[in-house]
């Protein structure tokens, strides 16, 4: 109930940053949009969200931003069984992480190493 509430609060906050025109704020609300949906299983919105705000994020051009959305995405698709996507997403951010020189990078090459495991076993299973 408490994510309900905490998406129509992000929702108003997502609405006052496109009044204000104050595109930074509107990719952060659309990123914690995408994470609340996706938490609640609410995968098409959710997918929606995080394609905004990557399309925002590379509006502004603030790369650091843009790290945290590629990583949206990397963990939403891993979530959803889709490693390949998942991991393309990963590899996307660490890159850019690792040029920026973002803390960020230790959590996404964890998370590139978990995704390349299952990737491995889904051939694998083929």
């Amino acid at each position: 109930r408490q994510f309900y509430k905490a998406i129509e609060h992000l929702q108003q906050n997502l609405w006052l940053s496109q009044h204000l025109k104050d595109l930074r704020g509107e990719a952060i609300a659309l990123m914690n949009l995408g994470n609340a949906c996706s938490y609640l299983d609410q995968t098409e919105d959710a997918l929606t969200y995080f394609q905004k705000s990557l399309v925002v994020t590379r509006e502004v051009g603030d790369r650091s931003i843009e790290v945290t959305a590629l990583h949206n995405f990397a963990e939403f698709y891993y979530q959803l069984g889709d490693s390949e996507l998942a991991l393309q997403y990963c590899k996307e951010a660490e890159t850019l992480a690792s040029s920026l020189n973002l803390p960020l990078l230790q959590k996404l090459q964890e998370l590139s190493e978990v995704v390349a495991t299952s990737l491995s076993k889904e051939i694998k299973r083929t």
